[in-house]
């Protein structure tokens, strides 16, 4: 049984970063996720905040391995198609994905030696952040938009799909 102070949900950049910041914090994390970034995953590019550069580099995340060689004032992401899509945009830097998840996972897993459990998370009913083989004090929610810790989830028809990184 793990028992930590802290239980991050999602092995996306968010969920990563979140038990980065915990274990730097001195407290003890674990992550729960149905499934791991692999590299054969599809490469795509997501642009991100300048500020999110720095902290990559306060994590251990050399930004070249990323993908990321300077700053840019357009906003260039690819999605469906090969074709990346440019947009003006204050100054952000061009990340290769699955290459960032990769690169926090080798942190976590390598030099914080964080567990992770793969399974599925059910928020148990009476409201405690516990799963099989682990339990923990706070429950993190990283995993997007299909969160799961939530009562009730509240969704338009059509959703509006994007990508928002906080620093």
């Amino acid at each position: 049984m793990h028992d930590v102070d802290v239980a991050v949900l999602g092995a996306g950049p968010v969920g990563l970063i979140a038990a980065l910041q915990v274990v730097r914090c001195g407290r003890t994390a674990i992550i729960v996720t149905r499934r791991l970034p692999r590299a054969d995953d599809p490469p795509r590019t997501d642009a991100v905040p300048a500020g999110l550069v720095a902290l990559l580099l306060e994590l251990g995340i050399d930004p070249r391995r990323i993908g990321v060689d300077r700053l840019y004032d357009v906003r260039v992401a690819t999605w469906e198609s090969a074709a990346p899509t440019a947009s003006p945009a204050a100054k952000t830097a061009h990340v290769e994905r699955p290459a960032l998840e990769l690169a926090l996972l080798d942190r976590l897993t390598g030099a914080h030696r964080v567990p992770i459990v793969l399974a599925p998370f059910r928020p148990p009913a009476d409201g405690r952040a516990a799963g099989d083989g682990w339990r923990a004090r706070i429950l993190i929610d990283a995993t997007g938009r299909a969160a799961v810790t939530a009562p009730h989830r509240q969704r338009p028809a059509r959703p509006w799909v994007g990508r928002t990184y906080w620093t």
